[in-house]
């Protein structure tokens, strides 16, 4: 039984970060597509440093941010808050 628990949670997680990927994927593209990443940070409220490390994976986003990038970009809150 906790093997099972385990696997599955092991593969919500591994799941839930694919979608997450995703979702910063698809927000680099818009951002190249559409402004700079300084314009959309200050669009979004955040600095551009943070929004190139949350890019890059190695910052997460507070669910005020996440909201505000999901808004301006139009890619939906659950792939952007994993």
């Amino acid at each position: 039984m906790r093997l099972t628990i385990t696997l599955l949670l092991a593969k919500f997680v591994t799941m839930s970060r694919k979608r997450f990927e995703t979702g910063l994927t698809r927000l680099a593209q818009h951002i190249k597509e559409t402004s700079t990443q300084s314009a959309f940070a200050e669009k979004v409220g955040c600095s551009e440093p943070h929004l190139s490390l949350v890019l890059k994976g190695k910052r997460g986003l507070s669910m005020r941010l996440a909201k505000a990038i999901s808004a301006a970009s139009g890619i939906p809150l659950q792939e952007l808050a994993a």
